[in-house]
């Protein structure tokens, strides 16, 4: 579809969880490249925030075996959560407490902890 990435993000989470949410804004761009077939592979997180905080979760369980609401002490410690996905929050976290600044900064992630080539990410602190 053509559609704006926002918008994707919007319908992504409400089809695949049944919340609706409303964008904040864009947190991180990921790019790899070569991915498969020698093309580029864009990776976007959004920062959503759910309409109201009560909805229930719903989720097709022909295409995800489980979704729920964590703390994010826990995703943190969560064996199955990607090592890229823990290095992102991390930088959120360091942005919220004060300890690094707004704007998107490139990084070069570690293939050994990551996947089987660099990632070149860019990720950006929110207020």
């Amino acid at each position: 579809e053509n559609e704006e990435i926002y918008l994707t993000a919007i319908r992504e989470v409400r089809e695949e969880t049944g919340i609706s949410c409303s964008f904040s804004r864009l947190l991180m761009i990921r790019h790899l490249y070569p991915f498969r077939f020698s093309e580029s592979d864009l990776y976007f997180l959004c920062l959503l925030k759910p309409i109201d905080e009560n909805q229930k979760i719903d989720f097709p369980t022909s295409e995800i075996s489980d979704c729920r609401w964590m703390s994010i002490k826990e995703y943190l410690e969560n064996p199955e959560t990607h090592p890229s996905n823990r290095y992102i929050l991390e930088c959120y976290l360091e942005f919220i407490e004060g300890r690094s600044q707004p704007g998107l900064t490139p990084v070069v992630l570690d293939p050994t902890t990551t996947a089987r080539f660099p990632i070149n990410t860019w990720y950006a602190p929110i207020d």
